[in-house]
């Protein structure tokens, strides 16, 4: 692929289209291989259904493409399945949509493509990684808010968790003494709120033990 590369470059007067033809039906046996491509499908080339297009043209982007994704195969084959298969989802979600390819997984069945409006394919790419970009936001938040809570000790828990619930606090021990609407709580409601801020200070603490641990681990 290389060296026809290099071909494809010198004056089109020098090229024999014969020759570049059986490179890229190789190719695109290649291609049959890794599930991009069905036998008897070829890109149009000059004198073809009225594209103009020249052979330069019509393989250069699929030949860089396959080259690149031959050369990661090369590159991670030591590495195992999992590695092989992000290189593969790669190729089918990162790199086919910008050549108007989509190809579709269909199990233990044989993979299949299809040419389509490139535009429509970058579009749902797009939307693809904004949702994945949603679902990671969404996930690192509740691991914030998780986190929030281990490390927030029951004094603290009421003004910093339950702050919208109450507008007055005691200083001391940091129980809520007013609801919202600034009436002072019944004695049952705070004793309820007592046995909260016992459970979350267990918690706190546990947390604490845990963090010293670690730390313990990562100094020896």
């Amino acid at each position: 692929m290389t060296v026809t590369n290099t071909y494809l470059a010198l004056p089109p007067a020098e090229i024999k289209v014969p020759l570049v033809r059986q490179v890229s039906k190789f190719v695109f046996h290649i291609m049959k291989c890794f599930g991009v491509y069905e036998e008897g499908d070829f890109p149009a080339v000059s004198g073809e259904e009225g594209t103009g297009a020249s052979v330069e043209e019509t393989i250069t982007p699929l030949m860089n493409l396959l080259a690149k994704f031959r050369d990661q195969v090369k590159n991670n084959a030591n590495e195992g399945g999992k590695s092989l298969f992000g290189i593969c989802d790669e190729l089918r979600d990162d790199h086919l949509p910008y050549l108007g390819i989509r190809l579709e997984d269909k199990g233990k069945e044989d993979s299949i493509w299809k040419y389509e409006d490139k535009a429509v394919l970058i579009a749902e790419r797009e939307g693809k990684l904004a949702e994945k970009l949603k679902k990671e936001q969404e996930k690192a938040a509740k691991k914030a808010l998780d986190l929030k809570k281990k490390s927030t000790s029951g004094k603290e828990w009421f003004q910093a968790m339950e702050s919208d619930k109450y507008s007055k606090f005691d200083p001391e021990t940091g129980l809520p003494t007013h609801d919202t609407k600034d009436k002072a709580l019944s004695e049952a409601i705070v004793n309820k709120l007592k046995k909260v801020q016992n459970k979350q200070q267990g918690v706190y603490e546990k947390w604490l033990k845990e963090q010293e641990g670690e730390e313990q681990k990562k100094a020896e």
